[in-house]
């Protein structure tokens, strides 16, 4: 089964910040959503949230692990879409909150 993953404002922007740190991130990111595209989601399921999943992502050219790697939110609801609606860098965020998990969801729906 594919999946069509579609990134949200959030995610893109994220993306970009952290592209501007992690340079050599770039291939990395397009190969983890080729990976996507065959097998979603990835990752935990968010307790307290249904239909969100985190993953964790290493930058094996910086190598940092995934331990203290990035972050990548997905919200997947059993049809054939995924929706990426935030990245993040450990370093910068541990966990986001209730509050922003929810306004991401609320801008697929916006």
């Amino acid at each position: 089964m594919t999946f069509t993953v579609k990134l949200s404002p959030t995610f893109k922007r994220q993306a970009k910040d952290i592209l501007s740190r992690y340079p050599a991130f770039k291939q990395e990111l397009v190969d983890y959503l080729k990976s996507l595209e065959q097998s979603a989601p990835r990752g935990d399921q968010i307790q307290r949230h249904r239909m969100l999943w985190k993953d964790r992502l290493g930058l094996k050219a910086y190598k940092i692990g995934k331990r203290g790697g990035l972050r990548v939110i997905m919200y997947f609801d059993g049809s054939e879409g995924v929706f990426l609606l935030m990245i993040y860098s450990k370093r910068d965020i541990a966990q986001p909150t209730d509050k922003e998990l929810r306004d991401a969801v609320a801008e697929l729906r916006g």
